[in-house]
């Protein structure tokens, strides 16, 4: 599962440590190595973007 939370979702945790945007994934077991691989790559291209 991959999520986005935006600041104001979590508005009180968010503000106190002044937290972005940010992304939340929870990778598991049943996960194969390609769908890992995927990820990785995906968040290398979203890093790489700035």
């Amino acid at each position: 599962n991959v999520s986005v939370s935006k600041p104001n979702s979590t508005l009180l945790d968010a503000s106190a440590r002044n937290l972005p945007t940010v992304l939340r994934v929870s990778p598991h077991y049943y996960n194969s190595e390609d769908e890992i691989d995927l990820f990785v790559d995906a968040l290398n291209d979203i890093v790489a973007s700035g």
